[in-house]
């Protein structure tokens, strides 16, 4: 039988092996549960693009004892296997962890994890999940929506990640009192902290972080200075970002539960500036989530529209985006964007009598809150908005952010490592901060100045948070800086300067979805935008730009009718 696809996966060819030991009872046979009958179908192990097996070599380690053999703990469940848990550990073990080792401090614990994961059952199952869920990633991006995911492969990693989780809960009744056992709690939190991150659920990868460095700390290796791979990336991670006080942008993905339990949260006064914190999470997760709703509405509507034959994921995407502002929506829902967007502005007042206070305290935690403050409250305020002049009201608010972001980056200044001395720069992987707020600056804010000061600072700072990377931001964002400026250009004509006043709403775009991946990358813009936000029948232009010299080629440009 031919070799197929599965999700992007070469799929093994089946393929029939004699066994070599005598039946009944040949340990081949015995391991994975099945009756011999003098052949095994080879099809159950299948082969790395690499040359090397997918599931860690019978060599390396043993854990489990069957009918008096013992065989290493891969083997041992390999009956229990699916092709997709295979192929999520083939995909961690090829693609995955390279890309890990390449983007983390202190990557050490990555080849850990593998070596691990032959013993380990918690580490095995905890790579299978991560490496799914890193296949239902895409290489869509958008300044103020998650990465959409493949659906399939997505719900697959959430059972497999369901599975390690038992596995893990039952570890941490044991791992303070087991030093040798802590160590691979300590990777799999590591592991779930990617696995959250490559979903958008920055919150919870912090959670499983703090897991993670509270357990490092009360192990006695740690407190006698000797670091496991493992407890060296959560010190230089703790160590360099004050103890995980950012306050994460989650561009999180919906589902019909989580917002069951809204509820108003227009405070004008808080006690303290922890429990503004605590309001401001609250806000900007109940505000993502309802643009998600809108999304979602939008998304049934461009299925139920778009002939699947001639329309690709970035186009849907972009169209769906770009659709969520005009989408009929319950009255309900607009009762709650109207007190969301109310309760930003009372947010912003009652924080002013806590900000001398935090300021002293923390400064970081008062620019960040500050910062994620704007991010919030411009995407809830603009939501529903068909044209794009109404983000110029805005200008003032992108020139304080920008203060305040170059303040941060400045703030942080050298890290320093857990052996005191400095390193060269610092990443901040868990989550998001800063790089969110300046991408949506570069993206919205049309002042040519303030763009470009954005944009500026993206290239500069090196930073990684969570998926992105604040150079491959920057390329992108010029590009379609670039792309709305030529357009301006040939609606005004060349002899006339190009202001801000003057950028005409023909040349702006709503909604902008990067296809592609990496600052060295090719990849494309796909842009859209309202006609006539006046007129009766509603009418999206939507555009691609393909990779090439400046400004980017267009290639195609149609117009949907919703």
């Amino acid at each position: 039988m031919a070799a197929g696809r599965a999700g992007g996966v070469d799929c093994p060819t089946i393929r029939k092996v004699k066994c070599d030991e005598t039946r009944p009872a040949c340990n081949r046979c015995v391991s994975t549960g099945r009756t011999c009958d003098g052949e095994i179908g080879a099809a159950s192990l299948p082969v790395s693009s690499r040359g090397r097996p997918l599931l860690p070599a019978t060599s390396t380690g043993s854990s489990s004892s069957l009918s008096g053999k013992t065989v290493p703990f891969w083997q041992s469940i390999s009956h229990d296997l699916t092709d997709r848990e295979r192929y999520g550990f083939e995909h961690f073990q090829n693609v995955t962890a390279p890309a890990l080792q390449a983007i983390l401090p202190s990557p050490e614990w990555v080849s850990t994890a593998l070596q691990l994961s032959v013993r380990e059952p918690t580490v095995f199952l905890a790579i299978t999940a991560t490496g799914t869920m890193a296949r239902a990633l895409t290489v869509l991006m958008h300044s103020s929506f998650p990465r959409p995911l493949i659906q399939e492969p997505a719900l697959e990693a959430t059972r497999q990640y369901g599975k390690a989780l038992r596995l893990l809960r039952y570890r941490l009744n044991t791992a303070a009192s087991m030093e040798g056992g802590a160590e691979s709690t300590l990777l799999v939190c590591l592991l779930f902290v990617c696995f959250e991150t490559f979903r958008s659920q920055n919150s919870a990868a912090a959670q499983h972080a703090h897991l993670g460095w509270n357990l490092a700390k009360s192990c006695s290796s740690y407190t006698q200075g000797m670091y496991s791979p493992s407890a060296r990336f959560f010190d230089s991670v703790f160590s360099q970002s004050n103890g995980m006080s950012a306050f994460f942008v989650d561009k999180q993905h919906h589902d019909l539960d989580c917002c069951s339990d809204w509820r108003d949260l227009s405070s004008t006064s808080f006690k303290s500036w922890k429990e503004a914190v605590i309001n401001l999470n609250a806000l900007a997760t109940a505000g993502d989530h309802l643009r998600a709703e809108f999304f979602q509405l939008a998304k049934a509507r461009t299925s139920f529209t778009l002939d699947s034959r001639v329309s690709t994921n970035g186009f849907c995407f972009c169209l769906t985006a770009c659709l969520s502002r005009t989408i009929a929506i319950s009255g309900m829902q607009a009762t709650r964007l109207q007190q969301l967007q109310i309760a930003h502005r009372r947010w912003k007042e009652a924080f002013v009598e806590h900000e001398d206070k935090l300021k002293r305290r923390d400064l970081r935690t008062f620019l960040l809150l500050r910062t994620k403050h704007l991010y919030s409250s411009f995407t809830l305020a603009t939501c529903r908005d068909s044209n794009e002049l109404p983000t110029d009201h805005f200008t003032n608010d992108f020139a304080d952010a920008l203060d305040m972001a170059e303040r941060y980056v400045k703030e942080e200044g050298k890290p320093i490592s857990a052996t005191g001395q400095e390193t060269q720069t610092q990443i901040r992987f868990f989550g998001s901060s800063i790089l969110p707020t300046l991408d949506l600056i570069a993206h919205k804010c049309r002042d040519p100045q303030l763009r470009y000061r954005a944009i500026h600072l993206l290239s500069k700072i090196q930073k990684q948070e969570g998926l992105e990377d604040s150079q491959a931001l920057s390329k992108y964002a010029q590009a379609a800086a670039e792309v709305e400026e030529g357009r301006a250009q040939s609606i005004l004509g060349l002899e006339e300067k190009l202001l801000p006043s003057t950028l005409p709403e023909e040349a702006r775009f709503s909604d902008v979805v990067t296809v592609g991946e990496g600052a060295r990358q090719i990849f494309r813009l796909i842009c859209a935008r309202y006609v006539d936000a006046e007129s009766a029948s509603q009418e999206i232009e939507v555009v691609e730009y393909e990779a090439g010299s400046v400004p980017l080629r267009l290639c195609s440009s149609q117009r949907v009718l919703v």
